[in-house]
């Protein structure tokens, strides 16, 4: 396996590629309205995609008293699914803040662990 697929994809499609082919004929002439209202034709590859969309951000205390807002409309058991959620996703933002400041990641940088020998 090459590093390259190891590796984060940057470009992130919000509409599903599969779904972007039957709107032109294959993967190369596909096509769409621009944001100013023309008929346009383009690939797969170059249209509805923005780099890294699905990137999370830190949510703020704003942000949590708003995700709290829409869930207090939905039923109590929904609410608690809502809150276990949030939960989960302010432990790993938690943890990854710890993470960055404890500051491992720029020695890991400038400090590759070795290889273990291994003996035949």
């Amino acid at each position: 396996m090459s590093p390259k697929t190891l590796e984060a994809k940057k470009r992130h499609h919000y509409v599903w590629a599969k779904y972007l082919t039957r709107w032109g004929s294959g993967t190369n002439n596909v096509f769409y309205t621009t944001k100013t209202g023309k008929i346009a034709k383009d690939s797969v590859r170059s249209i509805v995609a923005d780099d890294y969309f699905y990137k999370t951000t830190v949510l703020t205390s704003k942000h949590i008293e708003i995700i709290k807002g829409f869930s207090r409309q939905s039923p109590e058991h929904l609410q608690r699914l809502h809150k276990s959620y949030l939960n989960d996703f302010l432990k790993m933002q938690q943890a990854e803040t710890a993470y960055i400041e404890s500051g491992i990641q720029k020695a890991l940088l400038h400090n590759p662990p070795r290889r273990p020998m291994v003996e035949r």
